[in-house]
Parts: structure tokens; C-alpha cells; sequence
């Protein structure tokens, strides 16, 4: 209970900062939007220009975010070039929306702009009242003047407009709704034989002749490609924080100017009691309403809580213990039930509170008061955050000078590493593309087999590995190209031929044991040692029984008919041979839910206006005169 109410409180959170806030900075960046350079232009929409300042905040924004994201992993996993062409084409769609809003002379009041900033949470004080310094302000700290963000806004709220006109016109008829309930309930009665691969592998004998034979069919398979060895220098954020070693008067003036960082946010302990109802349903919202109160009564005549919420709680994570939910920090718990908490005093039992799960009702049993935590207790994170503010300070530097240096002095890495305080290191020898650890990073790799380090034994420039570490590489040992000798492949040719010969072998046997079971033999007797019988049993989709390949396959595999089963020949990841024994297929054992119906008509629904949504815009793009400019793909 406290983990879901925490969840759906930070989702309706995330959702108006997305709405609000993230969304129109994505699409058009911050600042320059009205006010950027003019002279360069990424692409054209139908006469309409897209200018490059446009184009880069919406690049580094985005860029910033997947590094916060994928931290270390993000140079391996996103594509620049991707990347931008997202940007780009997100940019493009947008513009096309704009111009189609604009046609149709779609508009948004200003009571409908005033109504959705003035109701956004992260505008509203702690009394849940719009607060419009807070508004200022944050808009200042984010460099936007307030007629520039209802500007963005008033568009993005045009463009949801466009957007929601389209998702509302889809439908999802009960017959598609049934159909996807039947396919989703179903379930099949299945048994399979699955061959073990290990009795086949133990009895196959692969003579030297054979390995010769197939070394020399397959030479190509066998080449060592080049490899370089490459000599480097790396500035890292975290090697230069432990290098920093401050002493004890400067750890407890920083912990003296830093006192908030080590705090403990005042917690409350609660217990609670709580009868569910559907929000908007007013039956059930009366009836829970009722039992709510009728439950107040008893706690009036003196009946302890804790025993009512064991007998009356309908939260099943916390009823069996009275209804303890814990101490908590103001912020975890839905907003009712958390503003509620924080506005009690100590043995204060609540009238009933309604959230989006029911009615509650609340006895605050515990109150911790926010305290700073002494300095010999935190001491370490002191030192922790002494060193990361300190690496911080001095990383820029520190890469300014690897970068000026290592150009200033090409034909050495020396001088660049006595720099910043660091060494020349050596690789592990490695082929283009497939380096690992610092070479497995693309543009590290690119770095190493370009001109200048590659063919002209230059200092690489310095490769930016996300914001915490950077080097520069020099290639230190070229090793040609060769080819492996029959000695050296030798046990991976054996290996492959064994596996080989062994999946052949069990599958020869499989088809075997497949004819037998469409002649009419039962499998029980065609089962012999080294495969196993698993007899028939009904498998859901939703409730996995089989391993993976094989649950995959049954709900794939034909149906029985004229009352015979299904018969069908697979094999498992590793080549293993198994037969799938389809006997009986059925719709649902009990009545699917309402709430669940409820649930797939909406996902039929989204599905449907998703697509809808991509072939109107596919049109839009279709119909339009679109022109780009390269210069996007170099823009920084």
C-alpha cells in the first residue's frame, strides 16, 4: 500500500513537470527561442524555417538527459547521427502541427492557458494555492520571461489539442475487445518430449581427419584480424576525487556551510484503515464513505484502532499489522493522504480522508522531527562531497589543458600526462570494433583508427566519455593481420563439429518419434532414455509453465482437429529438438473482470489513435515541402 500510494504521487507529479515544463523546453529549447541566430537554418517546412539555435537546444537537452540516464553506457548505446535525425524529425512534426492548427484556426483562450498553469502543481504553495512569485522565479532560473512560456505553452497545448482530436475519434468495437479477451484468456492443454543433447554429444567421436577437413573448407572462418596497441592518457572525475585528501579543520567548515546536506527530514508514523471505492462512482464512493464512518464511531467508543483495521482494512499490505504503514518523509504518500498526515497532531485520529483508493481514516501515532545529523556521523559523506565539489572545479581545467597540450605536442603523450597529474597507460591488444572496457566506446574506437592516429602517429584529440572522464590515445604497436594455425582452432572445430552432429543426430530421432505420434502411438511409449515426457497440462499466457521457446511456441503452434492433437517439431536455443503435443485449446475458466475489460478497451484504443496519430502526420509530411540542411549533423 505505502509503495502504490508512493508511486501514484510521483506519477501525477512527473506528469505536470513533464506537461509544464520539460515538453515545450524539449521541443524548443530555453532562452533563444525568440531571440536566437537567424543566419543558419536546419530545415524548411513548407516555406517555414527551423533555425539552427532551435535545433541545438533541443539537441543538448535531449543529449542531457540520456547521459543522466545511461551515465558510462551512453557514448556505447546512443548514435549522434541517430540522435539527430530524431531531433530533427520531432522539430519537423512539430512545425507541421503548428501550420495544420493554424489552418483549421484551432486556438487556445487565455481562460484555458490560465487554467492549466494555475493548476499545475509545481506552481502552487504549500496551501495547494497558485503562487505567483514561485512562477516568476522558476521561469527566471530557467531563462524564460513568462510571455515567452505561455507563448510555449499556448502552442504545446495546440499541439495536444491536434493530438487528442485524433486519439478521441478511435474506438474499439466489444467484438475487437472479445476477440483480444479470447486471445489473451486462452489457454492450451500441452504436453511436450524434450531430447537431451547430452547422451548425443558423449557418443560423437570427431577424428583429426575430420578437423582438418573442415579447417581447411573454412579457412576464412579463422583470421586473427589486425590489432593496435594504443598508449593513452585518462582524465577521470572520480580518480581525481580520491586523489583529494583534505584535512580534518576543512572536512567541518565545509560540513558547517553545507549543514542542509545532512539532514533528516522530519517522519511521521501512521497507521491507517481503509475501505476502497472507485473514484467517481458515486454508489461505491457512498457506501465505502458510510462503512468509513460507521468504523469512526467505534474508534469514538473507545476500540482500538490497530483491532479495527485488522477487521475492517482493505489494504491487504497493511491490515494484518494493525494498519502500521511506517514513518515516512512528507512527499511519499498520495497528496490527500499526505497533506493530511503532516497537518495532525500525535494521537490525532482523522476525519475520513478520500484518495484515489478509497476513504482512510489515519491515527498519527509518532512523530521524528527533522534534525542535522552530527558531524562524526557523517563524516564520511563529508569527505565524499568535499572531493566531488573539489574533482568538479578542477576537471574542466584539467581537460582544457590534456586538450591544448596533446595538440601543442603531438608526437609524445608524456608532457599531456604530466599536465594533469596523471600517467601514459597501455592497452590490450584489439581489432576496429571490437575493443572492450574504454575501447569498446565507439568514439574512442574511432579515435584510434583515424588519420591522425592511426596512419600519421598523432595524438588522438581528446574523446569525451560523458561528463566525468576523458582521453586522449596514441597508437603505440601495430599487429598485422594472420592466420590462426589448425593448432590453435583445433578444440573450437572439434567443439563445433560435436554440436553439430549431435543436434543432427537428435533431430533425425525426433522426426522418428514425430511419425510415430501421427501413426496413433501414445508418447508415453515412444519416450526412450535421454528424452523426457512432460504429460499435457493447461498453459496460460499469463502464467508461464514451460521454459520460454517452448510456452512461445504453443500459443503458436495449430490447433487440434477432427480430435487429434496438434503435433509440431521445434528446436531450443541450443539446437535441442523437442515435439510439442497440442491436445485441447479454451477461452477463459472465470469472467474476466470489469476493471480488465475496462483496460483493454483503452489499450485497443490508444493502439488504434497511435497508429492513426503516425498516418495523419505521415500525410502531413507526405503532402508538405520539406528541405534540410545537412548542417544539422555538425552543429554543436
Amino acid at each position: 500500500m505505502l509503495e502504490f500510494i508512493r508511486e501514484k504521487a510521483k506519477g501525477m507529479i512527473a506528469w505536470a513537470i513533464i506537461i509544464l515544463i520539460a515538453v515545450p523546453f524539449a521541443l524548443w529549447g530555453i532562452n533563444n527561442y525568440f531571440t536566437g541566430d537567424k543566419g543558419i537554418v536546419v530545415a524548411e517546412v513548407n516555406g517555414e524555417k527551423i533555425p539552427a539555435v532551435e535545433f541545438v537546444r533541443a539537441y543538448q537537452r535531449e543529449r542531457q538527459q540520456l547521459q543522466q540516464q545511461l551515465g558510462d553506457a551512453f557514448d556505447e548505446k546512443v548514435n549522434d547521427e541517430q540522435l539527430r535525425k530524431q531531433i530533427l524529425a520531432q522539430l519537423i512534426e512539430a512545425k507541421l502541427i503548428q501550420q495544420w492548427t493554424q489552418d483549421h484556426h484551432m486556438a487556445i483562450s487565455d481562460a484555458q492557458l490560465a487554467a492549466v498553469i494555475q493548476s499545475a502543481p509545481i506552481f502552487l504553495d504549500d496551501e495547494g494555492q497558485f503562487d505567483h512569485k514561485k512562477y516568476e522565479q522558476l521561469l527566471a532560473n530557467n531563462g524564460l520571461t513568462i510571455a515567452q512560456f505561455e507563448q510555449l505553452q499556448r502552442q504545446f497545448l495546440l499541439e495536444q489539442q491536434y493530438l487528442n482530436l485524433t486519439l478521441a475519434s478511435s474506438l474499439a468495437t466489444p467484438m475487437e475487445v472479445d476477440q483480444l479477451v479470447a486471445l489473451q484468456q486462452q489457454q492450451r492443454k500441452a504436453g511436450w518430449i524434450e531430447f537431451d543433447l547430452k547422451p548425443y554429444l558423449a557418443r560423437i567421436k570427431i577424428t583429426d581427419q575430420q578437423i582438418a577437413d573442415y579447417y581447411a573448407a573454412h579457412k576464412d572462418e579463422f583470421v586473427e584480424p589486425e590489432k593496435v596497441v594504443v598508449d593513452y592518457v585518462l582524465l577521470d572525475k572520480q580518480r581525481l576525487a580520491k586523489s583529494i585528501n583534505p584535512d580534518e579543520a576543512t572536512l567541518k567548515q565545509f560540513y558547517e556551510e553545507n549543514r542542509d546536506l545532512y539532514a533528516e527530514p522530519e517522519e511521521r508514523r501512521v497507521r491507517h484503515i481503509l475501505i476502497r471505492a472507485q473514484r467517481g462512482d458515486k454508489a461505491s464512493e457512498q457506501a465505502a464513505l458510510a462503512k468509513i464512518k460507521q468504523i469512526r464511531g467505534e474508534l469514538k467508543q473507545g476500540k482500538p484502532f490497530a483491532e479495527l483495521a485488522r477487521q475492517h482494512s482493505q489494504d491487504p499490505g497493511s491490515a494484518e499489522v494493525g494498519g502500521d504503514l511506517g514513518y515516512f518523509e512528507q512527499g511519499m504518500m498520495a497528496p490527500e493522504f499526505d497533506k493530511k498526515v503532516f497537518s495532525m497532531q500525535k494521537g490525532e485520529i482523522s476525519e475520513p480522508v478520500q484518495t484515489d483508493f478509497g476513504y482512510h481514516l489515519i491515527l498519527l501515532e509518532g512523530i521524528k522531527p527533522r534534525r542535522v545529523l552530527p558531524y562524526d556521523k557523517v563524516k564520511e559523506r563529508v569527505l565524499q562531497a568535499y572531493r566531488q565539489q573539489q574533482a568538479d572545479k578542477q576537471y574542466y581545467d584539467l581537460l582544457e589543458k590534456l586538450n591544448s597540450i596533446a595538440y601543442e605536442q603531438p608526437d609524445s603523450l608524456e608532457p599531456a600526462a604530466e599536465a594533469i597529474g596523471g600517467k601514459v597507460e597501455t592497452s590490450k591488444p584489439f581489432a576496429k570494433g571490437q575493443g572492450t572496457g574504454l575501447f569498446a566506446n565507439p568514439k574512442v574506437n574511432e579515435a584510434v583508427f583515424s588519420d591522425d592516429v592511426y596512419n600519421q602517429h598523432l595524438n588522438s584529440p581528446v574523446v569525451e566519455l560523458g561528463n566525468d572522464r576523458a582521453m586522449v590515445v596514441r597508437l603505440n604497436k601495430l599487429i598485422p593481420r594472420r592466420q590462426l594455425t589448425l593448432d590453435e582452432v583445433k578444440a573450437r572445430i572439434r567443439t563445433r563439429l560435436t554440436q553439430e552432429q549431435a543436434v543432427a543426430q537428435a533431430r533425425a530421432d525426433a522426426e522418428k518419434v514425430l511419425e510415430a505420434l501421427r501413426q496413433g502411438a501414445e508418447p508415453e511409449s515412444v519416450v526412450q532414455p535421454g528424452m523426457t515426457w512432460y504429460a499435457p497440462k493447461w498453459v496460460g499466457r499469463e502464467r508461464p509453465v514451460a521454459p520460454a521457446a517452448i510456452q512461445a511456441a504453443i500459443f503458436k503452434a495449430p490447433k487440434p482437429h477432427d480430435g487429434k492433437p496438434s503435433l509440431q517439431l521445434i528446436a531450443l536455443p541450443n539446437g535441442a529438438p523437442v515435439i510439442l503435443v497440442i491436445e485441447a485449446v479454451r477461452g477463459a475458466t472465470d469472467k474476466v473482470p470489469e476493471i480488465i475489460l475496462k483496460q483493454l478497451k483503452l489499450a485497443l484504443r490508444g493502439l488504434y489513435g497511435e497508429s492513426e496519430v503516425a498516418y495523419r502526420i505521415a500525410q502531413l509530411k507526405k503532402q508538405a515541402d520539406i528541405e534540410i540542411n545537412d548542417a544539422y549533423l555538425t552543429l554543436k
